[in-house]
C-alpha cells in the first residue's frame, strides 16, 4: 500500500532526457516515452492530417474562449447534454480545477487502495484534505465491492469518493450494475469521481457516462484517447469494445491476394461451421493492408462471401500502418508499384477472448478442427 506521506510525480522524465528547453529535439529519437502522460504509439493519422491541413490558420487564431463547439461535439458523440460536459487540458487539469471546489482543507476524501497515486498527492499535499483508503482485497482479485466500499465511506465520514475504472494499476473494473449499486448504497451527500482514463483499453468495462444525467453527485473524468479504431465495410467505426463478450479473430491481408488470404478466410469459415451455434459468439475481422485498392465496396463484396458474419476493416494508409505496427504485422508491396503489385505480409491470426485479452496467435495453415477447439475453450472461459 502507498505510504500516506509519499508524493507522486506526474510524468515529465522524458523531457528531462530530451531537454526541457526544447533546444535540441533530435534527442527525442533516442528516448522511449514511458511517462503516464505519454503514449507509446503514434497519434491517430486522421487527426494529424487535419492538423497539417489547417496548421497555418490554427497557429495564428485564438480558439473560442469557452469551447462551446467542442463541448457540443463531445456531448453529441457520447449521447450527453452539453451542460454535463466540462472541458480542460486533460484529466489532470480537470482534477486541479475541480477538487479545490469539491473539498476543503481538513475534509475527508476516500480513495481506493491500490490506485493511481496522483489523487493522494493532490488531496494530501496540495489541498490538505484528510485522505482515507478503501482497501481492495487481493484475494478477491482487487475487484471493487460496492457494499464494502459504501460501508467504509460512510463509516469514515468521507465527503468525496474517488475511483479509477478500470483501476490503475490493477486493471480491474466494475460493471454498470456494480456502479449503480455503489451509487445507491452511498450516503446522499457523498460525491463520486470516476476516472475513466483507461476505459478504451479494457473492452469489458462499460462507461458510467450515462449515469451523469441521472445522479448529480457523479463526475466522470475522461481523456480524449488516442485509442485506434478502424471502419468496417458497412461504414461503421469499430474497436474491440464493440465485440465485448465474443471471441475476436483478426487477420491482416488484402482482397487481391492469390492464395494465403482466401485460404485463411475459407479455413475460418470451416471453423464457424464446426462451432455450430457458438459461431455467433465469434467475430472474424479481416483488416486490409491494401487500403489504396481495397475500397469499402470491394471489401463488402469480398469478405462476406466466406461468411456473412465476417467483417472487413479499412482505414487511411497511415492508420492501417499504425495498427499493423501495433500488432507487429509486416507488409510490403512487391512488383509494379504503379498499380499492378502484390503484397508480402504476415499470415498469422490474432485471437482475443471474450474479455478483450489477446490469448492466441495462430499460424497460417492450422487445422480448422484445432482452431475450433481452441476457440471453444476460450468461449468456455478457459
Amino acid at each position: 500500500m502507498q505510504p500516506a506521506n509519499q508524493k507522486a510525480f506526474h510524468g515529465g522524465a522524458s523531457f528531462d532526457a530530451i531537454g526541457s528547453d526544447f533546444a535540441d529535439l533530435s534527442r527525442r529519437h533516442g528516448i522511449v516515452d514511458a511517462d503516464v502522460l505519454d503514449a507509446w504509439y503514434e497519434p491517430a493519422p486522421a487527426v494529424l492530417a487535419t492538423l497539417r491541413e489547417h496548421l497555418p490558420w490554427l497557429v495564428k487564431t485564438s480558439p473560442p474562449t469557452h469551447g462551446d463547439g467542442l463541448r457540443a461535439a463531445i456531448a453529441q458523440r457520447h449521447g450527453l447534454s452539453p451542460q454535463h460536459v466540462l472541458i480542460g487540458g486533460g484529466t489532470s487539469a480537470l482534477m486541479f480545477l475541480a477538487f479545490p471546489r469539491l473539498v476543503a482543507r481538513g475534509d475527508r476524501v476516500a480513495i481506493l487502495d491500490p490506485m493511481y497515486g496522483e489523487y493522494r498527492h493532490i488531496f494530501a499535499n496540495v489541498i490538505g484534505a484528510d485522505v482515507v483508503a478503501c482497501e481492495l482485497d487481493e484475494a478477491r482479485g482487487f475487484r471493487p465491492d460496492p457494499a464494502a466500499i459504501a460501508a467504509q465511506v460512510e463509516a469514515m465520514g468521507a465527503r468525496l469518493l474517488v475511483m479509477v475504472n478500470p483501476n490503475s494499476p490493477t486493471g480491474v473494473g466494475r460493471d454498470a450494475e456494480g456502479l449503480r449499486r455503489l451509487l445507491a448504497l452511498l450516503p446522499a451527500d457523498v460525491r463520486v469521481w470516476i476516472d475513466e482514463t483507461y476505459i478504451d483499453f479494457v473492452p469489458d468495462v462499460p462507461t458510467a457516462e450515462a449515469l451523469v444525467g441521472t445522479d448529480r453527485r457523479l463526475v466522470v473524468a475522461k481523456s480524449m484517447s488516442k485509442f485506434f479504431a478502424l471502419t468496417d465495410h458497412t461504414g461503421q467505426e469499430r474497436t474491440l469494445a464493440d465485440f465485448k463478450g465474443k471471441v475476436v479473430t483478426i487477420f491482416f491481408g488484402y482482397t487481391q491476394c492469390p492464395d494465403v488470404c482466401p485460404t485463411a478466410l475459407s479455413d475460418m469459415s470451416m471453423v464457424m461451421q464446426q462451432l455450430g451455434a457458438d459461431g455467433d459468439k465469434v467475430q472474424v475481422l479481416f483488416v486490409t493492408v491494401d487500403p489504396e485498392r481495397d475500397t469499402p465496396a470491394l471489401l463488402a463484396e469480398y469478405v462476406p462471401v466466406f461468411d456473412e458474419r465476417f467483417l472487413g476493416l479499412y482505414g487511411e494508409p497511415e492508420k492501417i500502418a499504425a495498427v499493423a505496427k501495433d500488432f507487429r504485422v509486416f507488409y510490403r508491396k512487391s512488383g509494379d508499384l504503379a498499380g499492378h503489385y502484390t503484397i508480402d505480409h504476415s499470415a498469422g491470426t490474432y485471437v482475443f477472448d471474450p474479455q478483450g485479452r489477446l490469448r492466441l496467435y495462430m499460424k497460417h495453415g492450422e487445422e480448422p478442427a484445432k482452431v475450433a477447439a481452441d476457440i471453444g475453450a476460450l468461449l468456455a472461459g478457459k
